[in-house]
């Protein structure tokens, strides 16, 4: 992909993705805005590595998944030693639950993720969630029941 297509891609990509930021991040918006432009500097580091321009879309969101991930395991460790010293913990308690959810996420087939992300987290519909990863809506139902219940297992 060509640097200007690649720009204009991410254009084009940047308002969804700053709006699965904002619902991922429970409305903080400006970590949410944060992280968005830490994935879009991660992702033109590594334009390289995109196979196919048409998952464009799911590759950003990967990308800000893994960049979540990232600064969820460092709370932790910064969580980890301060109880180690004693002192007051530097990570809330909520994120837990989504450090969790996210290691769970792990679990599942990049397929199952990504139609659970879009339908779950993103509020989109069966049908536009079909659209935007290039299958059938029965397809997306099925993904997302299996994830669900992938999910529930792992409880």
């Amino acid at each position: 992909m060509s640097p200007d297509h690649f720009e204009a891609e991410l254009a084009h990509t940047l308002p969804a993705l700053t709006q699965f930021a904002r619902r991922l991040l429970r409305g903080d918006n400006a970590r949410a805005d944060d992280l968005v432009q830490d994935t879009a500097l991660k992702a033109w580091m590594s334009r390289e590595s995109l196979r196919d321009s048409t998952a464009f879309a799911p590759w950003l969101r990967k990308i800000l998944r893994n960049q979540l991930t990232d600064q969820y395991r460092r709370i932790n460790i910064l969580h980890g030693a301060a109880e180690l010293s004693g002192e007051e913990a530097a990570a809330p308690q909520s994120v837990l639950p989504e450090v969790a959810l996210d290691e769970g996420l792990a679990q599942l087939s990049v397929s199952q993720q990504n139609a659970l992300v879009e339908v779950m987290v993103g509020g989109a519909s069966y049908s536009d969630t079909a659209k935007r990863l290039g299958i059938t809506e029965s397809a997306v139902r099925s993904r997302v029941c299996r994830a669900r219940a992938k999910l529930r297992a792992l409880d």
